[in-house]
């Protein structure tokens, strides 16, 4: 885990807020490779149980067509432009052969209540992948999953105040306070950066728990994390050389 605190870590690969290098496309990944960087993204699962890289649970915002890409096949969706660019919705399998390990992969299980079939599917994808990666998510059920089933997989809770979810009252606070942590048992957590320095988890990472925060845009804010915690996720600028 030693590359979570090393590496600079490119949120949805190095892209830009425009159609140019769209969030979580190839080129995005791409150039945050020739960089080295290590990059997050996420992931969602199709209706036909493939992988695919996209944030939103609906091609809406990226798209613009309202399918859900967990009720959509991957024939159905593969062909959308991303922002209007090139770059459309790629295989999880296919950012995998791209990257070929040259950096580090942190990867984000977005929700869902196919808990199992997505972990299981995940990680026969990831079989064989020759490079450091860890797997991370705001659900912390999805994460027990991996203490549970897969526990050498290196993971990782997400969480920030919750101010702005639909979750139920319980689930808010179950996730923004860490409640689960002992039951799942994280390798590190990915805080939202604005809510930090934060007691609780100061006290973990002096248990060891390494500590990162999401998503830093400024150099000013990834200098401000790591006053205090190992490191941020950036996006839409260029982190000063170490």
């Amino acid at each position: 885990m030693e590359w979570m605190k090393t590496y600079d870590i490119a949120h949805r690969g190095l892209h830009t807020d425009n159609e140019v290098v769209p969030e979580n496309s190839m080129k995005a990944f791409q150039l945050a490779k020739e960089r080295g960087y290590a990059m997050e993204f996420d992931i969602h699962i199709t209706k036909d149980s493939q992988i695919v890289v996209f944030h939103d649970s609906t091609l809406t915002r990226l798209c613009g067509v309202p399918l859900e890409v967990e009720t959509s096949t991957y024939d159905e969706i593969k062909e959308y432009p991303l922002l209007g660019s090139n770059q459309t919705i790629p295989l999880l399998k296919d950012v995998l052969s791209e990257i070929a390990g040259a950096v580090p992969l942190l990867i984000e299980i977005k929700n869902t209540k196919r808990i199992d079939e997505i972990c299981t599917v995940l990680l026969d994808v990831l079989n064989g992948y020759d490079g450091d990666y860890a797997v991370q998510s705001f659900n912390p059920f999805i994460i027990h999953w991996f203490t549970k089933h897969a526990p050498t997989i290196k993971r990782g809770l997400v969480a920030y105040d919750m101010k702005d979810s639909k979750e139920p009252w319980i689930n808010k606070q179950l996730i923004k306070h860490i409640v689960l942590y002992p039951i799942v048992k994280p390798h590190f957590i990915n805080y939202e950066h604005t809510l930090l320095p934060m007691r609780r988890l100061t006290n973990l990472q002096k248990r060891g728990v390494i500590i990162i925060a999401w998503t830093v845009r400024s150099q000013d804010e990834l200098d401000a994390v790591k006053k205090y915690y190992s490191n941020a996720v950036f996006e839409l600028f260029i982190p000063k050389k170490k």
